[in-house]
């Protein structure tokens, strides 16, 4: 539906107001979900057989989501890995 159908007029800010915090609302619970998947991720690590071949399919199975989100999760795990350690900071600064 858009917002014709639903009725939401400029004159109606209360409307908005609720479609906004909705949305708000929304991605708030979808940021706690990955950011959970995340961690159930590298606490699977070691039971897929990281990192050789088939290890991002094994653990998409066992997390039931697609492979392509396994891998952009690994992604930002590995990135605060990196930057968490002073040995990969000063070698990204020079």
């Amino acid at each position: 539906m858009n917002r014709r159908e639903l009725g939401i007029t400029p004159s109606n800010i209360q409307s908005i107001f609720r479609m906004c915090g909705g949305r708000a609302a929304y991605n708030q619970r979808r940021a706690v979900q990955s950011e959970h998947r995340r961690m159930q991720l590298a606490r699977l690590l070691p039971q897929v057989d990281f990192p050789n071949r088939g290890w991002q399919a094994e653990a998409a199975r066992r997390l039931n989501v697609h492979r392509g989100t396994i891998n952009r999760d690994f992604r930002i795990l590995r990135t605060a890995w990196q930057r968490s350690i002073p040995q990969w900071r000063q070698e990204d600064a020079e």
